[in-house]
């Protein structure tokens, strides 16, 4: 019987053969490991890329405008009853020119009707001979329109200027500040009642007089400014187109009661 000869081993294949042989028989255990190790790889690495790479912060909230609040919005004036809004305070002036057919007898019209609504005339001038009078009346604000329109029916306007000027601030700073300087000089009387030394009293009465003539002025300007928006001025100015009368001839009389009788004129005619 021959004897079998031994059998060589088989040669190793290099690394590249094995990986064309796997790829010939189909591939499907390369690929796999493949896939295994890559996922094995992933699975590990991924909590340290996590931990490197941290999530971006969220983006900011949109800006929204701010909702108006009452705090905001300018508050208007309010009167010292019951917190309402302080009506508006105006002084009304007006200055118009009419042509008229008489204009004493316009100007009488006026005044009459300036007296009749609660005013009063404050200036006047003119007279017959200059065909021109001028006359400024103080009437009720809240009528003043109603008289400036009326002119119209004395006569053609030919000129009108009317002006009106709010002072409803000017009036309320000035109520304020006049409070609080009554309100100081108060307080330097409640001191100067328990003063003790002769330089403190004397301070404190300077004090005092300088604020009761600030305290004067501020009421005088108070009453004025109240004045002007109670009464509203209006100067109106008549004129005619007819002309000045011609003075008449001068009648003198004689000592001599005949000659009166017979007339000077008709004496003095004779020579």
């Amino acid at each position: 019987m021959k004897e079998q000869e031994p059998m060589a081993p088989p040669s190793a294949m290099p690394v590249a053969e094995t990986m064309a042989v796997a790829d010939q028989g189909g591939g499907g255990a390369f690929d796999f490991l493949g896939d295994a190790i890559d996922g094995a790889f992933a699975k590990k690495s991924a909590p340290h890329r996590a931990e490197a790479r941290p999530p971006p912060p969220p983006p900011p909230p949109p800006l929204d405008k701010p909702a108006d609040t009452d705090a905001d919005r300018p508050k208007p004036l309010e009167s010292s009853e019951g917190g309402k809004p302080a009506k508006r305070q105006v002084i009304y002036t007006g200055s118009v020119q009419v042509l008229v057919t008489n204009v004493v007898e316009s100007a009488d019209k006026l005044q009459a009707k300036a007296e009749e609504l609660g005013g009063f005339m404050l200036n006047r001038t003119g007279n017959t001979s200059s065909n021109n009078v001028t006359i400024t009346v103080r009437i009720p604000a809240e009528r003043f329109y109603l008289v400036v329109k009326e002119l119209a029916v004395f006569g053609q306007v030919i000129n009108e200027q009317l002006s009106a000027n709010d002072v409803t601030k000017q009036l309320f700073d000035l109520e304020l500040r006049l409070e609080t300087a009554e309100k100081s000089r108060q307080r330097l009387l409640d001191l100067l009642k328990s003063a003790t030394k002769m330089e403190e009293i004397l301070q404190i009465e300077n004090q005092v007089r300088r604020l009761t003539d600030e305290i004067e002025r501020m009421k005088g300007e108070l009453r004025f400014l109240q004045d002007q928006v109670a009464f509203s001025t209006l100067t109106v100015s008549f004129f005619s187109n007819a002309p000045p009368p011609t003075p008449g001839p001068m009648r003198t009389r004689s000592r001599f009661e005949w000659i009166n009788q017979v007339g000077v004129e008709q004496v003095l005619g004779g020579f």
